[in-house]
């Protein structure tokens, strides 16, 4: 009995271990469906309920969306530095990693429609899996990069 116990125990410390482990990766995925909602609720709003132009509801929606991704990555899923040097840096790095986004997006689509025939049904969630994945890489390891102690030691020499 005590033995199932101790076994019990370390599963859990195991499982403990590997949310912690991949406690940004969750909250990545969590923000990017939070900002979804937000982007796809407010066209909605705009294009159905008040009757704003598609393209302007739209255009709106989708910065409105880029704004709630990029401050809940920031504070939330990478606790990322909070100064205004830093924020500027961040902020710049986002807008470039988004243009890039979109042409990659629109590359891919619009490729597979015209060489291969395949609709943006299909190719549209595969580009954005895959930009998914590299967002996440962008986003750790330069956009919201957070400096080591050895960082820190090096800027304070």
């Amino acid at each position: 009995m005590i033995a199932s116990v101790v076994l019990l125990l370390k599963d859990m410390e195991k499982v403990r271990h590997t949310l912690k482990k991949h406690q940004s990766a969750v909250r990545f995925l969590s923000v990017g469906v939070t900002s979804l909602a937000v982007d796809y609720g407010i066209l909605l709003v705009l294009y159905r309920l008040v009757g704003i132009p598609l393209v302007i509801a739209t255009t709106v929606s989708y910065l409105i969306g880029l704004c709630v991704n990029f401050l809940l990555n920031k504070y939330w899923t990478f606790d990322a530095p909070k100064g205004a040097k830093q924020s500027t840096r961040q902020a710049i790095l986002y807008a470039v990693l988004v243009g890039l986004n979109v042409l990659c997006i629109n590359i891919f689509v619009v490729s597979m429609e015209n060489i291969f025939h395949i609709g943006p049904e299909l190719t549209k969630p595969i580009a954005t899996a895959i930009l998914t994945l590299v967002n996440f890489v962008a986003y750790q390891k330069i956009i919201f990069k957070t400096q080591t102690s050895t960082d820190l030691e090096r800027s304070m020499m």
